[in-house]
């Protein structure tokens, strides 16, 4: 495999990742002329708006402004940073490239696919011995019992570690893996003492862990009686592994969360695979009870709201609680599915149907909901003492939503709850609410430096702030014929100049092509200017090229909307100038100076009969 860590490399990588191979895994796509289409994976839609382009290699959308080239698809649908999704496009071609300059050598990269290689095949072993050995059935019996279903041991490739202390690690020498490579996957262990190695797993059913873009990366050991030490036994951090960073599913249950925007959270192996097998398909596990930076970072990248259903106790509470705080930071939207006391999702589902779980769902409390339960719950609201607490605690909560009305809703809800006038806690809550505001604005005058991944954000938000203008529309038109048509650069310089764009980004390309006036047209300047922008990670410009390079033009009259396009935006910056010298004039009479105003009114004429000699803008279909 060729070692990929210098930015001229990333042509390398495009090159390799045809852009309709690589859409194709996630949009059904139909040839439609030179393009094809298919249904925006962005956006709902009935009618396909979304195009690709194969001879360009971009990709865009007519109906939400989605587009770019194939680093840009992969950060919008995967929602990664541009280095990361470099990364995945190198290894889907079996290239490596390093996420940072320098930080991973080929031999790394080379260790890295030993330890995915060496999990696969250890799955492929504990999966044959459940599903295909004498040895497997008690762990058969046991699925079976617990409902998992023969359709869902496959799709999850669940398995079986024999009591034995060297099955797999026999099987794996013979394959010609070292004992230290399987150490370092966390498939064996050390004995010191005896110079020897044995096996991690024994006598336990298994479940494999996938990372979310579906390589196999460790696995969970579970046993089946009380008798076999610990009752989890997960792989080891690797370099491959970091529990704190994954989500066990999330690799079958990120396209039903891209779908509907919706994450359900839950704690085991078993509750994922449960409720999959019943048609919740949005569901994965943390695989803990404590909530991750890491791992809400991943859930990002996917949802917008996330139902949490840990175990009705008081360590799924407790858990609850962590993660909130996590996911609120996240900018996720937040909220907890009661389930009965003493039943986890996998226990309410195979007794009551995925039906009832599905009604949770839809009730799931607010994040406010919960914690007013929670304090209610906690406090002893029969005293003084214990009412006087319960309102700090829940005053202090409050004033955290910075949100007034939520905060007074909720205030008067928790005083009918205990029994208490509502004017009384709203006047603490004022208190509470100047006190909050005081620290946030000593807080704001000491910003932190947060940095920001670089997103393919700043050219879809932009224009999605502007309406889709005539203006707008004449100066992607012009952008599209100087792409293709070298020729007219240099008249549009002179006619408006880099100024004559109103939006920065047109204005920026537009600086690149005037300068570069006898450069390539068409194609290859796109694959230029393309991979120049890539390798600035300016993606927001990548996604402007996209567009332009997909606006369909009648040859036949190019002339004549080149033509509109310019007189229209020409008399734009005529209008501006017109504008500007009414205000010049009204002053200049305000202050008594008429003669200076005469000329300026003399002006005005001039640009008025210059304007008058400009056809309007027909507009672009």
């Amino acid at each position: 495999m060729k070692p990929l860590n210098r930015s001229d490399d990333i042509e390398a990588i495009r090159s390799s990742n045809d852009i309709v191979d690589v859409i194709s895994q996630y949009v059904s796509l139909k040839q439609s002329g030179k393009n094809f289409k298919g249904l925006c994976p962005f956006h709902k839609e009935q009618t396909p708006s979304f195009n690709v382009n194969p001879d360009n290699q971009f990709f865009y959308c007519f109906g939400c402004g989605a587009g770019g080239d194939v680093f840009s698809f992969i950060m919008q649908i995967e929602n990664m940073t541009f280095p990361e999704a470099a990364e995945v496009l190198a290894e889907r071609v079996g290239m490596s490239f390093s996420v940072k300059a320098g930080s991973r050598d080929s031999e790394e990269f080379q260790k890295r696919e030993r330890l995915y290689k060496a999990n696969s095949l250890a799955a492929e072993y504990f999966h044959n011995y459940l599903t295909q050995t004498i040895e497997g059935k008690a762990a058969r019996e046991y699925l079976a019992q617990r409902g998992i279903k023969p359709k869902a041991i496959q799709e999850f490739m669940l398995g079986y570690s024999p009591n034995r202390w060297d099955g797999l690690m026999n099987v794996m020498l013979k394959k010609s893996f070292s004992a230290k490579e399987l150490e370092n996957a966390g498939l064996i262990l050390a004995n010191r003492d005896r110079d020897s190695h044995y096996d991690r797993f024994r006598d336990r059913l298994i479940f494999t862990i996938w990372d979310h873009m579906g390589r196999i990366v460790g696995f969970g050991g579970r046993t089946m009686n009380d008798s076999q030490g610990p009752k989890y036994l997960n792989s080891p951090e690797t370099l491959i592994f970091e529990k704190n960073k994954g989500l066990y599913g999330l690799h079958i249950a990120k396209d039903e969360i891209r779908r509907t925007g919706i994450v359900v959270l839950v704690e085991g192996y078993i509750d994922v695979i449960s409720a999959h097998q019943s048609g919740i398909k949005n569901v994965v596990a943390s695989m803990g009870t404590s909530l991750t930076e890491g791992q809400v970072n991943l859930i990002s990248r996917y949802a917008k709201e996330v139902l949490i259903a840990y175990d009705a106790d008081a360590a799924g509470a407790n858990a609850t609680l962590r993660g909130l705080d996590l996911l609120r930071a996240a900018g996720l939207y937040v909220k907890i599915i009661s389930l009965p006391s003493g039943m986890d999702p996998d226990e309410l589902i195979r007794r009551s149907g995925a039906t009832v779980f599905i009604g949770l769902m839809e009730k799931a409390l607010s994040l406010a909901e919960y914690r007013i339960e929670l304090i209610l719950d906690n406090s002893d609201i029969s005293t003084v003492e214990g009412k006087s607490k319960a309102v700090r605690d829940l005053i202090n909560f409050l004033v955290t939503l910075d949100n007034a009305v939520e905060e007074e809703e909720y205030a008067k809800k928790f005083a009918r709850e205990l029994g208490i006038s509502e004017g009384s806690i709203l006047i603490e809550l004022e208190k509470a609410r100047r006190s909050h505001i005081k620290t946030k604005s000593i807080e704001n005058k000491f910003p932190k430096n947060n940095h920001t991944n670089v997103k393919n954000t700043n050219y879809t938000n932009n224009m999605k702030a502007q309406s889709t203008s005539a203006i707008e529309k004449a100066e992607k038109m012009l952008l599209y014929f100087i792409i293709w048509h070298k020729e007219l650069r240099i008249e549009v310089e002179e006619r408006i100049g880099v100024e004559g764009f109103t939006n920065p980004q047109f204005r920026e390309l537009a600086a690149v092509l005037f300068k570069n006036h006898d450069s390539h047209e068409g194609a290859l300047l796109l694959k230029k200017l393309n991979m120049d922008f890539t390798n600035t990670f300016n993606v927001g410009m990548t996604q402007l090229l996209a567009e332009i390079s997909l606006l369909q033009s009648d040859v036949e009259y190019k002339k004549e909307v080149f033509d509109d396009c310019l007189k229209y935006i020409e008399k734009r910056i005529l209008d501006e100038k017109i504008k500007a010298l009414d205000d010049e004039i009204n002053i200049l009479f305000n202050k008594g100076d008429k003669e200076s105003a005469l000329k300026r009114l003399q002006y005005k004429g001039d640009l008025m009969k210059e304007r008058g000699k400009l056809s309007s803008f027909q507009g672009i279909s």
